[in-house]
């Protein structure tokens, strides 16, 4: 758990220095994407505990994270991050095609 923790903090503090240098800029000053960055880490750190159980069960490294991905795989169709949020399909913006 040290080690993810290690990781979040690592990508916490390469994400936003990278996107810097590519010019972008957040508002709200300087509280609210360190808020956001410890938000996020927090939130990272509690979902791995999750994985701790299985993980201290199955004892195969393997099975572990073929589990997590399985568990995990479904939350990424539900972020814009495939798809533009503007423009969902009729299933995920539970409203019906005309």
């Amino acid at each position: 758990m040290l080690g993810d923790l290690i990781r979040y903090l690592v990508a916490v503090v390469v994400l936003p220095a990278f996107g810097y240098a590519l010019g972008l800029r957040a508002h709200g000053g300087r509280p609210a994407p360190a808020g956001a960055c410890l938000l996020t880490m927090f939130f990272a750190f509690c979902l791995s505990w999750v994985f701790v159980p299985p993980g201290a069960l199955m004892h195969e490294p393997g099975v572990v994270q073929g589990t997590a991905f399985v568990a995990l795989f479904p939350l990424r169709f539900g972020t814009s991050m495939i798809t533009s949020k503007e423009t969902p399909p009729a299933v995920l913006a539970c409203r019906r095609r005309t």
